[in-house]
């Protein structure tokens, strides 16, 4: 008689039962907080768009900012948050090529705007609600 053993693979490993005890006390694995930018993008980016649909509320008391200024504040934390989450914090591929003077100022240009949303979401903040 022929025995047939079929591959099982191991489920329940000790790294298993190590994450879903840290997932169970702590909320997380640590291996979340390697580099912390990208899961707090992650958790940010689905809110801030539904705040973008709300953003006309409470406009008066955010240091007397137009409502126009301040949508478009929110689209560029928006775009900020949006390039962490899908280029994990790199600038794009799609920069044309050219001398490297042409690409360095292209790349500075790219992480200014970034920069600029990151610092629009720190700086309003406690301002994010409608």
């Amino acid at each position: 008689m022929i025995k047939i053993t079929f591959y099982r693979p191991r489920i329940f490993t000790r790294e298993f039962w190590r994450h879903w005890k840290q997932r169970r006390k702590q909320g997380f694995i640590d291996e979340d907080t390697y580099s912390l930018y990208n899961p707090i993008a992650e958790f940010v980016l689905p809110r801030l768009r539904v705040f973008r649909k709300h953003a006309f509320g409470h406009i008066e008391s955010r240091d007397g900012i137009h409502v126009l200024t301040w949508c478009q504040m929110v689209d560029r934390m928006i775009w900020s948050m949006n390039e962490i989450v899908e280029r994990d914090g790199c600038p794009p591929d799609d920069i044309p090529r050219g001398t490297f003077e042409e690409e360095d100022r292209k790349r500075k240009v790219y992480y200014a705007q970034r920069r600029e949303g990151l610092t629009l979401f720190g700086r309003y903040f406690m301002g994010l609600w409608w």
